[in-house]
């Protein structure tokens, strides 16, 4: 996979301007570190170490259900990450038509296929299972009825010569 590592001007004032709306302080140093959906940038500042996700394919509406999704999941305190927010409660930072998340960066490094971790990877999939739905919004994916016709109009929008 090939991109710049450095970001551009333009970049680096779109990384400044979400960490001053989320008040996470100056920019210290930033990287662009993969991203295939989304352009991922991990950002030093002076209050942490942060990933900047700069959001490609997905409308608002989604990301708005996503937010929903993960606040469910840390009231049954099931462990996943979640959004920073800004004093006003909001998760999510908009400028020249981007949508910009912020994630705490956390430690750590791919888990080994173990049996141990294969077990546990079992048993907090089946805590995630019992986790109630009542109230959530609904969520687009390839399971649901409208996924399919979607996909294939986005492609052949996107596509025309060739789909």
């Amino acid at each position: 996979m090939s991109w710049e590592t450095r970001a551009s001007p333009e970049i680096s004032k779109m990384l400044a301007g979400t960490s001053e709306y989320f008040g996470l302080g100056d920019i210290q140093n930033q990287s662009r570190v993969g991203g295939n959906a989304n352009r991922n940038y991990s950002v030093q500042t002076t209050s942490g170490d942060y990933i900047f996700k700069v959001i490609l394919e997905h409308p608002i509406e989604d990301i708005e259900t996503e937010i929903t999704y993960l606040k469910k999941l840390k009231e049954f305190n099931f462990p996943s990450s979640s959004y920073v927010s800004n004093p006003s409660e909001s998760s999510i930072y908009q400028d020249q038509g981007q949508i910009i998340l912020v994630l705490p960066k956390l430690d750590g490094q791919k888990p080994e296929r173990t049996e141990d971790v294969c077990r546990t990877v079992g048993q907090e999939l089946a805590r995630l299972h019992k986790i109630p739905t009542e109230g959530l919004p609904q969520r687009n994916s390839w399971l649901g009825r409208s996924y399919l016709p979607k996909a294939v109009q986005t492609i052949q929008d996107k596509l025309p010569e060739q789909a």
